[in-house]
């Protein structure tokens, strides 16, 4: 039996969305310890080296924002430089590089990810120099291009930056 104030279909919504909010503040709460090793002190060293950094990112929005938030990499990341999409499509990719050459002009993008498929050959394709991180995931495989750099993980990106 439900108590009469949860009868009102309004206040269900209410709390389905206040219980969806809290939710997701709970996934993300905790998500800087699961950046991988050596990921912030790239973003450092990239920063330190005069680079702009931005940020492309898949998946809902919202969770996006507050998964950024928790990274602690405000400091790095030029705040102009920040798309959040559902999905990354040749679409999308483009629009981004129209957008930084819009406000910078022609300048070298570097794409630094994990996954071949979306974040080495689109953005190849379109001009973007990629550095794939290998990683252990399920992306970890080469599948299609080898010309391009290839670190099995952040440390050693980081290590390489160092030289």
């Amino acid at each position: 039996m439900y108590s009469e104030k949860f009868r009102d279909v309004e206040q269900q919504k209410k709390l389905g969305e206040l219980a969806k909010v809290r939710y997701e503040d709970f996934r993300t709460m905790k998500f800087e310890s699961y950046m991988p090793k050596f990921a912030k002190q790239v973003i450092e060293k990239y920063f330190e080296l005069g680079y702009e950094i931005g940020i492309i990112s898949q998946g809902t929005p919202s969770l996006q924002r507050r998964k950024f938030d928790c990274l602690n990499i405000k400091d790095f990341v030029n705040s102009d430089l920040i798309f959040f999409n559902e999905k990354k499509t040749i679409d999308f990719y483009q629009m981004v590089k129209n957008t930084i050459v819009e406000k910078y002009g022609n300048l070298e993008l570097i794409m630094i990810g994990d996954r071949e498929d979306i974040d080495v050959l689109i953005p190849k394709s379109l001009g973007f120099t990629p550095i794939r991180i290998l990683g252990e995931s399920k992306y970890s495989v080469t599948k299609t291009l080898t010309d391009y750099k290839q670190f099995n993980n952040f440390e050693e990106l980081f290590n390489n930056l160092e030289n």
